[in-house]
């Protein structure tokens, strides 16, 4: 008997070559998948009372430093998993299995966490009913700024939130919107598109494409150049059901979930094609109901149902996906070279067949004088190709004319048996330096500490050091806090007495970098002023003559009478060294201290 179990569990296990199925029989206990997220070698699986984890055996476990919720989403960056739910927001630091739990008391507008999306500093976080909240990691705090229907949000519950490299995406219950990372205010298509008050449920993009998921709609393909958009529906014959629930883009090929399974969409022949027609006994029936959740990771396709549990498929095309966040930049040393990074199925006879470039504002393609450089293959997260841009005119007169420059490159892969796949990415390529500008520098202060606050004027921007030299020459580097929401930064220098010699430096992700610097003198000696014990003083407006022996003092310095009456200073004679100032109609005799 038991041997005839055993070997039940494996059929349904490994039914197919390319199928692995998790489910309750090893270790799912929760069958209603919410939200997946992949590591390297194991797999974080979101469901209605936690998160579990697996791997390729197949075998799943309770992931237990994070509670028993329903989890509306995963998102997995290097060594932290963060897990939005309606509870509040977690962030699991995998090495050590600590937990951060973010709630209204942390500055959330609310603790009902529907999404997460996230950059190398910020995360945005979308809640159901508060639109979009912004953790600062590098400030460990949740910024004041949110995004809201003020903005021009479709509405303030916020469904699901993608990044690129210079846009940010959000989908809402009645709509869609953009905007660049750094602009105040959201875009939403036009009327013609037909978007307007439909539920988004999920999207991914690819280039200047963005897919759009839709509950009852079908599929958006939304070009972000042209502005316009291709609905992909039970209408034409290319879908399933129109209920559609999540997409993932995988290069040239689209992995799209609906209410009646999961379906593959080819960027390159335009089919589609059910993934239950890939699979036989089983697994195809259960790959027929409502698919929650799709993504991929490398060789493999993540599946998560609403009701059987965690379906892992082997791909049996070429696998390609590029970086975005590559950037270009001419000030390498290697010349006009632009590396392509990301990663690249391991695999008999893949090969890359060609690349193409165009400006990805105006989509003009630029292959004129382009080569590409040898390449790697089966590397994941490496160089796959170099780009050679140097005799490419265009690409020179840029470094002339000085300007942000976004092109989008295509590269196209195929393998032994002729099967091709692309991937694409826009990069920018600029020689512009960030410029820095100080709010306020005084020349002279006896304040023991500078507060330095002012504003950058690049997007890029990826440091700013600050050195402080003393009158000794003694460096000292300096913190400075960067808020790249507002392009704005802060420091705090301390200052010695006598003159401090401060520089500022900024470094752009390009390459390009600029430098401010200035001197401020610290006096806190009080000066020293030859004045009278008691001084008649008129009853009409006069003045008084005050000598005093520093170098320098500020015009204006004060005299008080009697530690009440403030008189601010008229004239300031640095030759003679004296002071010159109206005084009012006092009682006599008056007391007088400069201050």
């Amino acid at each position: 008997m038991k041997k005839t179990l055993f070997i039940l569990l494996v059929a349904i296990k490994f039914l197919s070559a390319q199928w692995i199925v998790v489910n309750r029989q090893n270790g799912l206990m929760n069958e209603f998948i919410t939200a997946l997220a992949a590591g390297h070698d194991i797999y974080y699986i979101g469901t209605s009372r936690g998160v579990f984890t697996c791997s390729l055996s197949g075998q799943a476990a309770r992931f237990d430093p994070l509670p028993g919720v329903y989890i509306n989403d995963l998102l997995l960056e290097k060594d932290i998993l963060w897990a939005a739910t309606p509870q509040g927001l977690y962030a699991c630091r995998l090495t050590d299995k600590t937990v951060s739990h973010f709630t209204e008391k942390d500055g959330l507008s609310s603790a009902e966490i529907t999404c997460i999306a996230a950059d190398h500093e910020l995360v945005y976080i979308g809640t159901r009913g508060w639109g979009i909240n912004i953790y600062n990691r590098k400030l460990n705090t949740v910024e004041k700024k949110k995004y809201t229907a003020i903005d021009g949000l479709p509405s303030n519950r916020i469904l699901r939130i993608q990044l690129s490299p210079s846009c940010l995406f959000a989908a809402c219950d009645n709509g869609f919107a953009w905007k660049e990372k750094h602009a105040a205010m959201w875009q939403t298509p036009d009327q013609e598109t037909g978007m307007e008050e439909i539920r988004i449920r999920g999207m991914d993009y690819t280039g200047q494409e963005v897919f759009i998921a839709s509950e009852g709609k079908g599929l958006y393909q939304f070009s972000l150049s042209s502005l316009s958009a291709i609905r992909h529906s039970t209408d034409n014959n290319r879908l399933p059901d129109d209920n559609v629930l999540d997409v993932f883009a995988d290069g040239a090929y689209f992995f799209i979930a609906t209410f009646s399974g999961p379906v593959l969409y080819n960027l390159f022949s335009g089919s589609f094609t059910p993934l239950s027609s890939l699979a036989s006994g089983a697994v195809k029936d259960k790959l027929g109901g409502s698919i929650s959740r799709i993504i991929t990771s490398g060789e493999y396709v993540l599946i998560g149902t609403d009701r059987s549990g965690l379906f892992i498929y082997k791909k049996d095309f070429p696998y390609l996906r590029l970086s975005p966040q590559t950037v270009f930049s001419s000030g390498n040393g290697r010349g006009m070279l632009l590396d392509i990074t990301g990663s690249a199925v391991s695999g008999p006879g893949i090969s890359f067949i060609g690349v193409s470039c165009r400006d990805a504002e105006i989509l003009r393609p630029f292959n004129e004088g382009i080569t590409l450089q040898p390449l790697k293959i089966n590397y994941f997260n490496e160089v796959l190709a170099q780009i050679d841009f140097s005799s490419y005119k265009a690409m020179q007169q840029s470094t002339v004319k000085s300007r942000l420059w976004n092109f989008e490159v295509s590269l196209v892969i195929k393998d032994s048996m002729g099967r091709s796949n692309r991937a694409a990415a826009v990069y920018q390529y600029d020689n512009i330096p960030p410029e820095l500008e100080f709010l306020s520098v005084p020349e002279y202060t006896s304040s023991p500490v500078l507060k330095i606050r002012g504003k950058y004027s690049d997007a890029s921007l990826k440091d700013i050091e600050c050195l402080r030299k003393t009158a000794e020459n003694h460096e000292e580097k300096i913190a400075v806090s960067v808020n790249k929401l507002f392009l704005a930064f802060y420091a705090d220098i301390p200052l010695s007495e006598g003159k401090n010699s401060i520089a500022f430096r900024a470094f752009d992700n390009f390459g390009n970098e600029s430098s401010k610097s200035f001197s401020v003198i610290r006096d806190s000696t009080p000066p020293q002023a030859d004045l009278p014990s008691d001084l008649a003083v008129p009853w009409d407006e006069g003045s008084v003559k005050i000598a005093y022996t520093e170098d320098y003092i500020d015009p204006e310095r004060t005299v008080c009478l009697d530690q009440e009456k403030i008189i601010r200073t008229r004239e300031v004679n640095s030759i003679e060294k004296n002071l010159i100032f109206i005084l009012q109609a006092a009682d006599n005799p008056v007391s007088y201290t400069l201050q």
